[in-house]
């Protein structure tokens, strides 16, 4: 697994690689966006409601999670004029213009990341961890996009 960097580290690499572009603001788009970020999250609150700790779709739980929070974002940042190139960019704009917690975001896209492409496995007691959190921090961007 990658070393972690800091925000700082990051967004200035992420700006020297020109992954901060400027778009047009498309209302429309940022509407379907948050959209499929609900879908994504209902969807995993229904899953959630009939799992037993032990059962291993909390996977999917934590994923579903994490994509929504990706996406509620991205339609913030898109509402701003920016398109991002990568996750990790993506939440490094966020927490260096909204001061939102890098260390709990890059935590979890390090998580999705070991799952996607290390095999992690996923527990009840993971996604416990971050349930309350991830939760606010969406609320707070939904907020930010109204």
């Amino acid at each position: 697994m990658p070393k972690r960097k800091t925000l700082k580290d990051v967004a200035r690499q992420c700006e020297i690689e020109g992954m901060f572009l400027s778009v047009q603001v498309n209302k429309q788009r940022i509407l379907d966006i948050v959209r499929n970020a609900d879908i994504k999250r209902s969807g995993a609150d229904k899953l959630a409601s009939i799992l037993k700790p032990q059962d291993l779709e909390w996977m999917n739980v934590y994923v579903d999670y994490y994509e929504a929070l990706r996406m509620y974002v991205e339609a913030l940042l898109f509402a701003a004029g920016c398109k991002i190139m990568n996750h990790q960019c993506l939440f490094a704009y966020l927490c260096t213009k909204h001061s939102f917690p890098w260390r709990f975001l890059d935590d979890m896209r390090r998580k999705r990341n070991q799952i996607h492409y290390y095999g992690k496995q996923i527990t009840y007691q993971d996604w416990n961890d971050i349930e309350q959190q991830v939760k606010e921090l969406i609320e707070q961007i939904k907020m930010k996009l109204e």
